[in-house]
């Protein structure tokens, strides 16, 4: 029996398309971060983690754990289920 590769496939949001959604939304993170002032190398220093980490973040080709999001949430200075929804602008 022969086992087929599937393909990862994304979403229009950067999730994964088997994702249930919000968890994390890249668009809300790179939205948040640059209203509360953070560059990228900025959060990545604080967070102690590489500056390519945020950006796969922001990109959605990967997500922070779930203490690293706590944590980014902290710094922001926003809860961890905002960085699972955009800011809307009224």
């Amino acid at each position: 029996m022969m086992m087929m590769k599937t393909k990862k496939t994304k979403t229009k949001l950067g999730r994964p398309a088997n994702d249930p959604g919000g968890a994390f939304l890249p668009e809300a993170l790179r939205q948040r971060r640059r209203l509360a002032g953070w560059t990228q190398a900025a959060l990545a220093d604080a967070l102690g983690v590489g500056i390519s980490s945020v950006s796969r973040w922001e990109s959605g080709e990967n997500a922070p754990t779930a203490k690293q999001a706590v944590a980014i949430a902290e710094l922001l200075g926003c809860t961890r289920r905002a960085l699972g929804r955009e800011v809307r602008v009224r």
